[in-house]
């Protein structure tokens, strides 16, 4: 049987592996990734994203092995009958689990501090209610719960590790409107990191988060980076709540 290393090693490999298939099809029919992504429904970004293995499971792998006439199962081996191909009957059960958890709701509670660890996966809470406008600003609570989603292997066993939602287009390029990102509330912040800040909004405010890039921090001042449109901005230190690494993003 596989061990968990080993399948977390087979699935990174599978996903760089259907990338590679996805370009070399798509470069053939002539397509940019924009063509793709406009056929498909989605941004140019996503599709660079699912090329260089950085999605862990698209939605869209249907609908691209269908326009590039790539079998599915080559795409997403879990839609193969035969899993892996070379592994026995008990690794693909235990490639199955390594991609569906139960709920925390199950195992944790509501309020889990960390989604339940699973081999090469973990699953992750997902924190901040969208509020929508041209800022994009989420409201975190510290009771909410908004359901969870699978995250990378590196989140797993990390305490109040979770996932928010990107909202409105200030993070262009980097980041579209609806994607995912991945929270290591611990990990050390440098400078040009994506981070989620939180910041408390009046003297007894809510908290309000915005995914930004990281410039500064000291005494007074957190300064952080929006992309569109591109310009710095500041925020008084003593409203700063948390300052929260971004290690990962992909689709919902």
């Amino acid at each position: 049987m596989l061990s968990g290393q080993s399948i977390t090693d087979v699935i990174i490999s599978r996903l760089m592996e259907s990338g590679k298939l996805i370009r070399s099809e798509r470069v053939g029919k002539g397509w940019s990734q924009a063509e793709l992504g406009k056929r498909v429904g989605v941004s140019q970004v996503a599709i660079k994203k699912i090329e260089a293995g950085r999605t862990i499971k698209s939605k869209h792998l249907p609908k691209i092995a269908e326009l590039l006439s790539i079998p599915l199962s080559k795409l997403d081996p879990s839609l193969s009958q035969h899993g892996l191909g070379t592994a026995n009957h008990s690794d693909n059960d235990t490639l199955r689990k390594t991609r569906i958890a139960p709920p925390p709701s199950e195992t944790f509670g509501h309020n889990a501090r960390i989604g339940a660890a699973v081999s090469g996966f973990a699953r992750v809470p997902i924190r901040g209610q969208t509020m929508g406008g041209k800022d994009g600003a989420l409201i975190f609570n510290a009771d909410e719960y908004f359901g969870e989603v699978e995250a990378p292997s590196k989140l797993a066993g990390v305490p109040d590790a979770y996932a928010a939602y990107v909202v409105g287009d200030s993070m262009l390029e980097r980041y579209q409107h609806g994607e995912v990102v991945y929270v290591h509330p611990y990990a050390p912040v440098k400078k040009n990191d994506y981070v989620v800040i939180q910041i408390q909004v009046g003297d007894h405010g809510a908290v309000h988060g915005w995914v930004k890039r990281f410039v500064s921090r000291d005494d007074t001042t957190l300064k952080v980076l929006q992309l569109n449109p591109r310009k710095t901005l500041s925020f008084p230190n003593d409203r700063v709540v948390h300052v929260h690494k971004i290690v990962g993003a992909g689709e919902p």
